[in-house]
């Protein structure tokens, strides 16, 4: 069981304007390129705000890209759903300085729009759908040098009306689902994204949540680490409640994988006067699926999950968790084990 204090104080190292030029703040930054780039439809915009080569990292894997290759992807993402940029809002920006001139973004939007265009699940229908989108970047000198993304795919194809397992099936065809590996390191101190400031409570806390909680299946500890009125917003619409849902929510997850451990590679902390202290964290589940067959008949075979979870923290404890992770790349890894059983 882990100790923590009960209140926030962080120091950081002093973030040049140079970080997040030409705007006023770090959070200006990554709300005003995001419109000009996706609102007004500012695609060349991209050139700007992005280095020219980034790594990008989602569930599906992790590989080095050209500033062209985000251009185009955004521009057959607005293409599938022009409303896109109008309807989407973002919810938070978490920034944490990590040099001089660099400092972690961390993201949630919110999305609610309809496919009006042909997209990767086929031609325009008109079907709406609701989802989250998380975005985690370092951004160095005015410029996403990295970025690890996840949206709730499952949730897209849900409100789709397409079967998920279809739907993941053509990923492993078009050998696209390449599980996320990254190296993982002492998020505390330094994570994926680079040393941080010095520990603070609320990282400390959070951290220890995952550890006592999630790894420890203490999970009548819920209550040292979440407040009485907890929320937690997850995949497909998902809504949790108080220590009873929040409890639930997580167990059924570790039921399918009874083995899983869960990892934080990344970790930031922001606190302001208006919005309070909120936390971000990067995290990988590793396990075995050979628990409730949540995603078909088990294959006793390995699944690595990436999530990225914020948390509101109110008095020293989590009162609202936003959790996202994609079950599309879950089920197309399972998918690519039966085949490789199959062959077998």
């Amino acid at each position: 069981m882990h100790e923590f204090k009960h209140e926030v104080s962080m120091t950081a190292p002093c973030l040049a304007s140079s970080a997040y030029h030409p705007f006023e703040s770090p959070e200006e930054f990554i709300l005003r390129c995001t419109d000009e780039i996706w609102a007004a439809r500012g695609i060349g915009r991209i050139r700007q705000y992005y280095a020219p080569t980034l790594s990008v990292h989602t569930p599906y894997g992790s590989k080095r890209v050209a500033v062209e290759s985000v251009m185009e992807m955004t521009l057959r993402r607005i293409s599938s759903y022009p409303q896109l940029g109008a309807s989407g809002i973002g919810e938070d920006v978490i920034c944490e300085t990590r040099s001089a001139n660099s400092f972690i973004s961390s993201h949630r939007i919110y999305n609610s729009t309809a496919q009006l265009g042909f997209s990767v699940y086929g031609p325009p229908n008109g079907k709406t759908w609701s989802a989250r989108a998380m975005a985690h970047c370092l951004v160095e000198d005015g410029r996403i040098v990295e970025e690890w993304l996840l949206r709730d795919e499952g949730g897209v194809v849900e409100d789709l009306g397409l079967n998920p397992d279809t739907v993941a099936e053509s990923l492993v065809a078009d050998s696209e689902a390449a599980v996320f590996t990254q190296p993982v390191p002492t998020p505390l101190h330094a994570g994926v994204s680079g040393t941080r400031p010095d520990t603070d409570p609320a990282s400390e806390m959070v951290l220890a949540l995952f550890e006592d909680v999630w790894n420890g299946r203490n999970f009548d500890l819920v209550s040292r680490y979440v407040s009485s009125q907890v929320c937690c917003e997850t995949v497909k619409g998902r809504r949790a409640h108080r220590y009873d849902g929040y409890q639930i929510e997580i167990i059924n997850l570790l039921a399918a994988f009874p083995d899983a451990t869960l990892k934080v590679i990344d970790i930031a902390v922001n606190t302001s006067p208006t919005a309070g202290t909120r936390v971000a964290a990067v995290w990988v589940l590793t396990g075995t699926y050979s628990g409730n067959p949540v995603y078909g008949p088990v294959t006793n075979s390995p699944v690595r999950i990436m999530g990225i979870s914020h948390f509101e923290v109110v008095n020293g404890r989590v009162h609202r968790e936003w959790r996202g992770y994609d079950e599309i790349a879950v089920r197309a890894q399972i998918i690519q084990a039966r085949r490789a059983a199959a062959v077998d």
